[in-house]
């Protein structure tokens, strides 16, 4: 999809995949202590409910987009509650390689194995 399709769907209110919260998975990896403040990129970010719930833990968060609506939304969100995100529209998957962790809501498998891979 192009940024304007995506785009497209913040603006029709097509958003299914957003549970409105974070991922249960996010919950339980900072609940066992699997997961503790880093550098992390958030690639795909949308409303940007985890950057919320990481900023308030005091990791370092990179959200990105391609859509400008969750992107505009996000920052407010920050500015609101007085929290910094590096929030970006762009296209996530240019700058994985900067980063050494990576959250990514809707495959807890390449998660997993990209932290494992680089904190083993």
């Amino acid at each position: 999809m192009t940024t304007t399709d995506w785009e497209g769907h913040y603006q029709r209110g097509e958003t299914g995949w957003d549970r409105g919260h974070s991922s249960p998975a996010l919950a339980h990896w900072l609940e066992t202590g699997g997961l503790s403040p880093c550098r992390i990129l958030i690639p795909g970010s949308g409303y940007g409910h985890e950057a919320l719930d990481l900023a308030r833990l005091g990791f370092d968060i990179t959200a990105i987009d391609i859509a400008n609506s969750p992107v505009r939304h996000l920052r407010q969100q920050l500015n609101e509650i007085k929290l910094h995100a590096n929030v970006v529209q762009a296209e996530a998957l240019e700058l994985t390689a900067l980063y050494e962790s990576l959250y990514w809501g809707w495959n807890v498998k390449h998660f997993y194995s990209f932290y494992k891979r680089e904190h083993d």
